[in-house]
């Protein structure tokens, strides 16, 4: 017996393989399950015009790259990547410079801020290569609460002024790092206010910074250009 499945399949090969619209006739299903036996015409289309079925597209045999193109673009992106390096290796000094004051006038202003918030004193202690942050212990002696070797932390920075006589403020610079321990009272007074100064070599020549602390306990963080400190 055929079946209705059948005479639709076959159908649909001779159309396909002459590759245009055809109409198909075949009967219905059998009466005996409810169909009415009658023919049923269905146009079968052909399958390029379904948007349901798409033929296999096969890419031209010159598609993609070719060697020198690939070797062109590598070589390219090797010579993008040396110029970024290099510069990034010429700014470096700069940054480390930089980090390096805003650690210390950081440490500054939160010694300050906690001698005020625990009403207690503290300091900031100079010791070589670095600094001490410490505080009252409440029986006449000090506690230590940080300790900073700026060599360590941020390598090729270090104390100095090479080439500035003057500190931001017009006045004579004395040293590179405080003589004695800046003392922060809890009323937020600051004694023996001294200045931070920093550098470090780079192919432009030197890099310098400066950490400045008032009588009043107000820090800021200046660079030094062609024109003096900014």
């Amino acid at each position: 017996m055929r079946r209705h499945g059948d005479d639709a399949a076959q159908c649909l090969r001779r159309a396909d393989a002459q590759g245009a619209s055809r109409a198909c006739s075949y009967p219905r299903a059998d009466p005996s399950f409810g169909g009415s036996g009658s023919p049923e015409r269905i146009l079968l289309r052909d399958r390029r015009e379904s948007p349901f079925v798409h033929d296999r597209k096969t890419l031209p045999k010159d598609a993609g790259l070719t060697l020198v193109e690939v070797l062109t673009a590598v070589s390219l992106l090797g010579i993008v990547t040396a110029v970024a390096a290099t510069n990034f290796t010429a700014m470096a000094p700069a940054f480390r410079t930089r980090g390096a004051a805003l650690a210390i006038a950081g440490d500054l202003n939160q010694a300050r801020m906690a001698a005020i918030k625990e009403a207690r004193v503290y300091e900031y202690f100079p010791i070589s290569g670095g600094y001490q942050i410490r505080r009252d212990d409440g029986v006449g002696g000090r506690e230590l609460v940080k300790q900073r070797v700026i060599g360590t932390e941020y390598p090729h920075v270090v104390f100095g002024h090479t080439g500035i006589s003057e500190d931001p403020y017009a006045g004579a610079i004395a040293s590179s790092v405080p003589t004695a321990a800046i003392t922060f009272h809890s009323n937020g007074t600051v004694q023996n206010a001294a200045g931070v100064f920093l550098e470090a070599p780079s192919s432009d020549g030197l890099v310098q910074q400066a950490v400045t602390m008032s009588a009043a306990g107000r820090v800021r963080v200046w660079r030094h250009t062609e024109d003096g400190w900014r």
